[in-house]
């Protein structure tokens, strides 16, 4: 059963399923009140201490305002990956993660030996099925007399 038909036997449809899901925009890091890693606090800072004990486990992600879209998109394809995964001594965005936001079967494009970079170029230059899809049932809509 693939994704659309899945979402017909859902209450909400596809285009509700991706309606609070915005396109992430360069400026997205500053927003602070979404975090999309886990918080790792630096034992020696009583202060972070303190603000880790009131958050979730360590292992799950927030979600914040994108909790419910999320949800709605991981019930229609599958569970969703880490958004983020370490690189180096930072952390960087996830391929898998991407892959699953555009509802590409998971190993679409990961898993064949490229590296997250190529990866993520990839991702980045492909099509969103679920837009093509859109594209051409409108246009064939207004092909017809």
């Amino acid at each position: 059963m693939n994704i659309w038909e899945r979402a017909a036997d859902q209450p909400q449809n596809l285009e509700n399923a991706l309606a609070t899901l915005p396109t992430p925009t360069a400026r997205d890091y500053k927003d602070t009140t979404v975090r999309m890693e886990p918080h790792r606090p630096n034992d020696t800072d009583t202060i972070n201490r303190a603000v880790a004990s009131l958050l979730p486990d360590e292992s799950q992600t927030e979600w914040g305002k994108y909790e419910p879209a999320i949800r709605r998109w991981e019930s229609l394809t599958r569970p969703v990956p880490e958004p983020t995964v370490p690189h180096k001594e930072k952390r960087r965005l996830n391929p898998a993660f991407v892959e699953w936001m555009m509802g590409l079967p998971e190993g679409h494009v990961t898993g064949h030996g490229l590296s997250a970079a190529k990866e993520l170029k990839m991702l980045g230059n492909g099509v969103v099925p679920q837009q093509a899809r859109a594209a051409i049932q409108q246009l064939l809509n207004r092909a017809r007399p």
